[in-house]
């Protein structure tokens, strides 16, 4: 055999040179060490939402005055701005919500620029509407939710979580807390109707002189001999009391009335019907969030230390607690993913030891490690951060990567078997490799890029998985080319061990003898080899588009608490919501008291009132740990008792329990919108399919999408009001001025902007009866009755108006379980009610909206990106081959390993989703490695030695076997602890890891059998 080794190429000098091998090994392994120390860390990847929010507030307008009068110009000012794929406005009481999104790569900064200047050029904004405040959507991170409650009054509450904020922003490595449970913050000055009457006054009156007698203004400079004197008037008003001794009026009797004679001033929040409990008592959540260049655990840690210190502030009434800590949660799965990963390093340890020897086994394993840490020096490069995603794209990398080395390291022991030098076997079998080997990581990238052009928050979640293989694919191309055959050379040569000895020999004389016998058979009847793969493909392919399977976009996810979310008829007073907000606490405190360990499992239980409006709230129900909620009962358990046991509530109009947490994509699994120009037709449609939707099994928390209608009284003026001087504007401020306020002005607290308001006592502007009994001043000073100016009747106005690209739609929304049957709902819905409704409407309008929109927007992208990957790799294979078919004959492992990939599912008992298709897509460039070395070996040999492609088919299977039969069972071992994985916390990341492992488990019989049978096939036509 040829032994002889060209020593003039850049392998060879790495070879004669292991001090340089040794210390390339030792900058990617130290290199890496170090640079984790600086990589971000978090749960989930950061990432930016390709949305412009626009809001705008319109106090105490209602939602169809907001669509007129602020969604309509917006609106229309956008239409002609560029880069916008679609936009979706929601018209509520008192505020405009306009999300625009951006095609996909669209600079979203140029695009928030054209927007404001867009909608900065509207001029018919009404006068009370608020400045429209325009902003990039993100995804921040809350690092830790704290919660402030105990028996205290809300402003008093609201002091003392400022205090706590103030106390935790004082370490640097805190950036950001967000309150929540409250409205802003507002001095309110407070006057009776009867003594706006009684002094000829009206609230614009007062808010008018409270404005003029508080402010801060600078009245020049005074140049004196003893240098310049600055005058400055400093009146202005910060808290309720500065206000009191403002003079109002003098009376005939020469006394001066101050506010505080005739006013309540006070500090209330700006909305009196939100606020927030726990346990029972008022309360008020923070969000502690932190930058990226500070882990989670860090921040966790110093801000327990910060609590304990806070604690010494705060008031023996008062308890500050944390409700739920993404720290935990990181460090909770990052040693799931870590456990994974060392057990499947151990068997992919195991696996190579009994099918190599000793020093080629370790030699190889330490591939692992050194692409691994030397990866890290790519990250900042790359911009990836160590979450759950890129730990997770670790353990996809971990049997891959030892392939390469594989590979070159059994080619190089072949030919010391064969009698080559230690210098020259290692140099031949690692240049006889390099081609192939530089190919397979290629096409193993390519097949993973897909991935990375996936559009939305599934896209930016996910993309860290092909940008880490990346890395770790072309650190250890580099090692297994430049550094293995180094090692291999100098290696101290010891004895094999007697029992992989044994089990080597006689592993290599069952392939020899025994697989040898069963592929002559195969090879001999090759078509029906043929024939038998492509039914099994099309039975499997079949299955899976017949819908049995299902299809979702992420597996369900277990949730921390169950949410429960209530809404009553529109215009239901506060206390009412508050009553039912209390009987579902009730009923979850009994089921509480009714499970074993209940005071173990449930932590807390937190309810938010009025963030929607005075008849919405949402309770939510804190419950411990994963292991815990294991051993006792979980989310999803429960919220079906919690749902059970709290039945019906009365006078509630939707009750839903939610226990799944969102992972990427926001929405309902279904969710039907529906468009019509007439309001009536869409009502009477969305009725219609909610209806239907209550007849498919598993399908619950039906919403018909419908916005209840909330009481309204219209008017318009009388001749009489005219004649006494009155128009439509001062009539109708008045009537704001009494029932909303006047704003005095605006002053900035702390960091909080403060509106000083002037209105009438709470309790008059919840009673019709100071409405019907108002009184107004004529210009000559005489009170006339508010009825005697206008005309009223009533009417009904929507609670919520929205609106998607100018039309106004309803959406019908359910949840389902399981969820991989929500497509198959869909797709009956489509075929009986919704075609019946379009019989009946011909111009309504439907699509599938929420999950659905994303995945169907994925599997667009996936589609495409697919065909274009396998292009790619066609082109790749077709370069080494030198052949337009051969590359063909690679490249039918792709759909057989689909095959593996499905059955897999099947086995595991998971449906289809999203992530599956990352893995087959994946999978794709996986499994033509094999093939590939495998064909270039059969062209190597058949050209050497002129054997029949019978022949050479059979050896080529029989050579190859080896490294094919390991780099399977390395790739599954390393991902075999994944796949099995019981816990819920790693739920949505397993399809992928199936779809991978069971995917090129499957491929091996590909590759040893249908590929040799395909090659003679090919020279059977040939002839």
């Amino acid at each position: 055999m040829r032994c002889r080794a060209d020593f003039n190429t850049p392998i060879s000098w790495m070879v004669k040179n292991p001090v340089v091998a040794n210390l390339l090994m030792i900058f990617l392994l130290a290199g890496g060490i170090f640079m984790l120390n600086y990589v971000k860390q978090e749960v989930f990847p950061d990432y930016e939402r390709d949305e412009v929010r626009i809001r705008v507030s319109y106090p105490q307008a209602s939602p169809t005055e907001i669509e007129k009068a602020i969604i309509l110009p917006i609106e229309e000012a956008i239409s002609s701005v560029e880069g916008i794929k679609r936009f979706r406005a929601v018209a509520r009481e008192g505020s405009a919500t306009v999300d625009v999104e951006a095609f996909r790569g669209y600079d979203l900064q140029t695009l928030q620029n054209d927007i404001e200047n867009a909608i900065f050029r509207i001029r018919t904004f009404p006068k009370e509407a608020e400045k429209p405040i325009i902003t990039k959507r993100s995804y921040e991170r809350r690092t830790i939710s704290l919660i402030l409650y105990g028996k205290s009054d809300r402003v008093s509450l609201y002091k003392y979580a400022l205090k706590v904020k103030y106390h935790l922003l004082s370490n640097p490595k805190i950036s950001k807390i967000d309150i929540y449970g409250l409205s802003p913050l507002q001095i309110s000055i407070e006057i009776k109707n009867d003594i706006l009457r009684k002094y000829g006054l009206s609230t614009k009156d007062i808010s008018d002189i409270v404005r003029a007698n508080s402010l801060e203004l600078s009245s020049g400079v005074v140049k004196t001999p003893r240098g310049e004197v600055i005058l400055k008037l400093s009146q202005r008003g910060e808290k309720p009391i500065d206000f009191e001794n403002i003079p109002i009026i003098t009376t005939k009797e020469g006394k001066i009335v101050k506010l505080k004679d005739i006013a309540k001033i006070e500090e209330v929040f700006e909305d009196e019907d939100y606020f927030a409990f726990y346990n029972g008592k008022p309360a008020i959540r923070m969000e502690v969030r932190n930058p990226q260049s500070f882990s989670p655990i860090e921040i966790s840690k110093i801000v327990d230390e910060k609590l304990q210190t806070a604690k010494e502030f705060l008031p023996p009434n008062l308890n500050l607690e944390v409700l739920s800590s993404g720290a935990d949660v990181f460090e909770d799965r990052v040693k799931l993913l870590l456990k994974n990963a060392a057990l499947g390093l151990v068997l992919v340890l195991i696996t190579l030891s009994l099918f190599l020897e000793p020093r080629l086994a370790f030699w190889v394993m330490m591939g692992i490690p050194i692409s691994f840490l030397g990866s890290f020096l790519l990250f900042p490069i790359l911009d990836i951060s160590i979450s759950m995603i890129s730990l997770f794209a670790f353990i996809i990398a971990l049997g891959i990567v030892v392939d390469d080395a594989i590979v070159v390291g059994e080619n190089i022991y072949k030919y010391r078997e064969r009698g080559c030098k230690p210098l020259n076997a290692s140099v031949l079998g690692a240049k006889e490799m390099a081609v192939p080997v530089s190919f397979s990581i290629l096409t193993n990238i390519v097949a993973f890029m897909p991935i990375l052009f996936v559009p939305g928050v599934t896209g930016k979640i996910f993309e860290a998985i092909p940008l880490v293989v990346t890395a770790v694919f072309v650190i250890s191309w580099l090692e297994s080319i430049f550094i293995l055959p180094s090692h291999l050379t100098y290696s101290v040569k010891k004895e094999k061990l007697s029992f992989q000895k044994r089990f080597s020999k006689a592993f290599r004389r069952w392939v020899r003898f025994s697989f040898g016998k069963f592929l002559n058979l195969v090879l001999r009847h090759r078509y029906a080899t043929i024939v038998l793969f492509l039914s099994l493909f099309v039975l499997a392919l079949s299955y899976a588009l017949s819908g049995r399977m299902g299809m979702q976009l992420f597996p369900d996810t277990e949730a921390d608490y169950v949410r429960a979310y209530i809404r009553l008829p529109a215009g239901s007073d506060v206390e009412k919501t508050k009553e039912a907000v209390l009987k579902l606490i009730k009923s979850a405190q009994e089921l509480k008291k009714s499970i074993d360990r209940g005071d173990e499992l449930v932590k807390g239980i937190y309810a938010r009132v009025g963030r929607g409006g005075a008849n919405s709230a949402e309770v939510r129900v804190y419950l411990a740990d994963p292991d815990i909620r294991k051993e006792i009962m979980s989310t999803l358990e429960f919220g079906k008792k919690w749902r059970k046991r709290t039945g019906k509530i009365e006078g509630v109009e939707t009750l839903q329990f939610f226990s799944s947490a969102s992972v990427g994509a926001h929405g309902s699994p279904i969710a039907v919108e529906l468009s019509h120009f007439d309001e009536n037709v869409l009502k009477k449609t969305a009725q219609m399919v909610a209806q239907s939707l209550k007849n498919y099994p598993g399908v619950f928390n039906i919403d018909a999408g419908i916005s209840s209608s909330k009481e309204e009284i219209r008017f318009v003026l009388k001749p009489l009001a005219y004649i006494l001087g009155f128009d439509a504007q001062t009539i109708a401020r008045e009537i704001r001025g009494r029932f909303y306020g006047y704003e005095a002005q605006r002053i900035i607290v702390g960091a909080d902007e403060v509106k000083i308001m002037a209105k009438t006592p709470l309790k008059e502007r919840k009673l019709l009866y100071y409405f019907d009994n108002m009184y107004l001043t004529t210009k000559d000073g005489n009170e006339v009755p508010l009825l005697n100016l206008i005309d009223i009747r009533w009417n009904y106005s929507p609670m919520e108006i929205i609106r998607k690209d100018g039309k106004r739609v309803v959406t019908v929304e359910a949840d389902i379980r399981p969820r991989s049957k929500a497509l198959e709902v869909l797709n009956d819905l489509q075929d009986s009610v919704l075609k019946e409704i379009k019989k009946e409407f011909p111009s309504i309008n439907y699509s599938f909206e929420g999950r659905q929109t994303e995945m169907r927007e994925n599997l667009s992208s996936l589609k495409f990106s697919f065909i274009i990957s396998l292009a790619v790799i066609y082109l790749l294979l077709a370069i080494p081959f030198k052949s337009y078919i051969q590359p063909f004959i690679v490249m039918i492992s792709i759909p057989f390993g689909i095959i593996g990939a499905i059955l897999g599912h099947l086995l595991m008992g998971y449906s289809l989703s999203v992530i599956s298709l990352f893995g087959i897509i994946a999978l794709s460039g996986i499994v033509v490695n094999d093939s590939l070395i495998m064909i270039k070996f059969a062209n190597e040999y058949r050209e050497k030695f002129g054997f029949s492609a019978l022949k050479t088919a059979k050896e080529a299977a029989i050579q190859r076997f080896r490294p094919v039969f390991l780099t399977t069972l390395t790739t599954f071992a390393g991902l075999m602890p994944m796949i099995f994985e019981t816990s819920r916390q790693a739920k949505f990341l397993i399809p992928m890891a199936i779809s991978l492992g069971f995917g090129i488990l499957f491929a091996t019989f590909i590759t040893l059998i249908l590929v040799p049978s395909l090659y003679i096939i090919i020279e059977d036509i040939r002839r």
